[in-house]
């Protein structure tokens, strides 16, 4: 946690609950330009006298008689004994220092009440949210110079004797494309990258106890499956803890949390639309819980058309949702192009036929348009 100036807090996390100095407005003002009147009720005169007029955006000052106005400016201050406002667009001046009414008014019309916009002790951020462009005027109005806030320290670990080294000419090895994309994932996180590792038991578990000092978080990517090479769960389980393996549906079994020297550990798997997948299932609940952000609601929408799920486990879908309407997209953990089309995903049961129109609750993509 530190302290930031309110000015380039934008897009930062607030760690703390952020309340109201003081109410907003904090005083009784006028809503639009015109005169500030006493309405008494039905009975309430329609002929003013106008008293000697102030200067443009200043408050009135001394108490208003019933048939007294004086000249008022949008966000002024009303003077004592005003409960309205008469806008300039209502009101005829037949002689000087004489205001008639075209209609009657009411006790309140145009007038922003004292609290109406915030009242002290009204929450203006809480933890975990995101510091957006409309809070820093509410924060800047209240005075607020600076807020706490939280940026969480991340450490990635690519892990696989397949993937390049920097500097490596083989032209039989691949590209990490992975890490680029989960860190965009989490852009306000403070990120740094250990590897890639080799499909080593041993280097794993030293370069897991080396990020746990001085990561808030750590994200595994690689060797998560059954493999003969895939040791990523085993590491972090004799390092730490592994606190869960995953759940029995095709993509999500793969993943896993777990915790070395008390740091949370996520671990994703090496294919592209698993690891984005497990991201958004237990990466984001495991930094949410972090920051203090409530859990993430499933929305419910209509299949745009029909979709059956031929595997024997529960599965992973991708979907284009628009309008309401969610279209499966293709089905395959490498297919890095239906995840750029895609906005959302949901998990179908095992062996299921789902008409057009049946519903099917989706979690929503981080980063997708």
């Amino acid at each position: 946690m530190g302290w930031t100036p309110v000015r380039n807090a934008v897009g930062l996390t607030s760690a703390r609950t952020v309340r109201a100095r003081r109410d907003e407005p904090g005083a009784d003002v006028a809503a639009m330009d015109g005169y500030a009147v006493r309405i008494a009720g039905r009975g309430s005169a329609h002929r003013f006298r106008v008293r000697a007029d102030r200067p443009r955006g200043t408050s009135p000052q001394g108490r208003l008689g019933t048939d007294e106005a004086v000249v008022i400016s949008t966000g002024a201050r009303l003077p004592p004994g005003a409960n309205a406002v008469a806008r300039q667009e209502i009101v005829t001046t037949p002689s000087e220092g004489t205001l008639l009414l075209r209609h009657p008014l009411r006790p309140g019309v145009d007038v922003h009440r004292r609290g109406e916009d915030l009242r002290r002790g009204s929450v203006l951020l809480r933890p975990g949210e995101v510091v957006r462009p409309f809070h820093l005027g509410i924060l800047i109005a209240q005075g607020f110079e600076r807020i706490a806030t939280r940026r969480i320290r991340a450490t990635v670990l690519t892990i696989g004797d397949e993937l390049a080294r920097p500097g490596d000419r083989n032209a039989g090895r691949i590209q990490d494309s992975l890490s680029p994309l989960i860190r965009s994932l989490a852009p306000l996180f403070l990120w740094r990258q250990i590897g890639p590792l080799p499909d080593d038991p041993a280097t794993l578990r030293r370069a897991l106890r080396a990020a746990a000092r001085n990561s808030d978080l750590i994200v595994t990517i690689g060797g998560t499956s059954v493999g003969p090479h895939d040791y990523t769960k085993a590491a972090v389980a004799s390092a730490g803890r592994l606190l869960f393996s995953g759940v029995r549906v095709n993509v999500l079994k793969r993943g896993g949390v777990g915790e070395v020297a008390g740091v949370p550990v996520v671990l994703l798997p090496g294919q592209v639309v698993s690891a984005v997948v497990v991201w958004h299932e237990y990466g984001r609940a495991v930094t949410d819980r972090m920051l203090g952000r409530p859990p993430r609601p499933l929305t419910r929408v209509a299949l745009a058309r029909p979709l059956a799920n031929p595997h024997p486990m529960d599965s992973v879908y991708l979907f284009r949702v628009d309008g309401g309407k969610a279209r499966p997209c293709r089905w395959g953990v490498r297919l890095l192009s239906e995840l750029v089309g895609a906005n959302a995903f949901g998990i179908v049961p095992r062996h299921a036929t789902m008409r057009a129109g049946a519903m099917v609750e989706v979690r929503w993509l981080d980063g997708a348009s």
